[in-house]
């Protein structure tokens, strides 16, 4: 039967509003308008646009009508078979998920796969991470939410688990090394040594500013470095190791809202999580809109961080 008039002024308002944040998209996205509007005449394009804007008309989040215009958005400008069907799928997917299941998606895309270049101290990783921590976090779920996710395609529920120690520290390793001390005897070394610029101070102590990775590139890179400061540095990386408990602290204490994530990764179990392409895309488009960070996608495993919108 017919919708009503009251229904049917509410979804052209909610498909008005979706086609608004789908204009607000292609003003970032658009570099070249000629292969734009070839993209967009393209069958599968259109018929995937008409689909979204009726799913948009049935929409009463209006977060969700925004994340659904990003995605059309980028799916207009993907560039490869993969990337359509990835897109396709997920444009189909977002009706599926509830706002709550879509910030879960958001919150293990942006800790689990998400990586921010050269990250020196915990103040500039709340910097990258603030803005969509505050947007997710606290979040309370349910185990159907992860079966609901898994139902969807956006993801598997393991019985393995990946921690957060263990997530942050396999990109971040430098935030949960232990300090220098002051008497401690590499501590005049370093200070007095060219290789000072990759630690910084707090509270009286040397923190490591470079992971053993980051750090052993630049010292490659570099002339006239004392490599034999450097041989007794590489080691520290080991030694100066924090244990479990002690990252977990770190987390709670350094991280911004460290204790509602380490509520809803380990508490409430998003550790037993792996999102599939569509709910890793789902995630980015998310964290891209909440943050105003690009994202690059392209190998479609390691994201990186790479620019803000300007």
């Amino acid at each position: 039967g017919e919708l009503s008039s009251k229904s049917k002024e509410e979804a052209q308002e909610h498909q008005v509003d979706f086609l608004r944040n789908f204009q607000s998209r292609l003003e970032v996205i658009a570099s070249d308008v000629e292969e734009l509007k070839r993209s967009v005449e393209k069958p599968d394009f259109q018929y995937m646009a008409k689909k979204s804007l009726i799913a948009a008309g049935r929409m009463e989040s209006g977060e969700k009508r925004k994340l659904l215009a990003s995605l059309l958005g980028d799916r207009l400008n993907t560039k490869t078979d993969f990337g359509e069907i990835v897109y396709n799928e997920a444009l189909e997917t977002v009706a599926k998920l509830t706002d709550r299941q879509i910030k879960m998606l958001a919150l293990q895309c942006d800790i689990g796969s998400v990586s921010q270049k050269n990250i020196p101290t915990w103040d500039q990783y709340n910097a990258g991470k603030k803005t969509l921590l505050a947007h997710v976090l606290p979040l309370n779920f349910q185990q159907s939410d992860l079966q609901h996710i898994s139902y969807s395609g956006c993801g598997s529920v393991s019985p393995f688990e990946t921690g957060l120690v263990q997530t942050i520290k396999a990109k971040y390793g430098n935030l949960f090394l232990k300090p220098i001390a002051p008497d401690e005897p590499l501590f005049a070394e370093i200070k007095a040594s060219a290789v000072f610029g990759l630690f910084y101070e707090k509270n009286g102590n040397l923190r490591f500013g470079a992971s053993k990775v980051w750090f052993e590139e630049i010292i490659r890179q570099s002339k006239g470095i004392d490599t034999a400061l450097v041989g007794k540095i590489i080691p520290l990386y080991d030694t100066k190791g924090m244990n479990e408990d002690e990252a977990l602290e770190t987390i709670k204490t350094e991280c911004f809202m460290g204790p509602e994530l380490i509520d809803a990764w380990n508490t409430k179990q998003l550790k037993h999580l792996s999102l599939t392409s569509v709910g890793m895309i789902i995630g980015v488009s998310v964290i891209e809109e909440v943050t105003q960070l690009r994202i690059g996608k392209d190998d479609w495993l390691g994201l990186t961080t790479v620019k803000a919108n300007s």
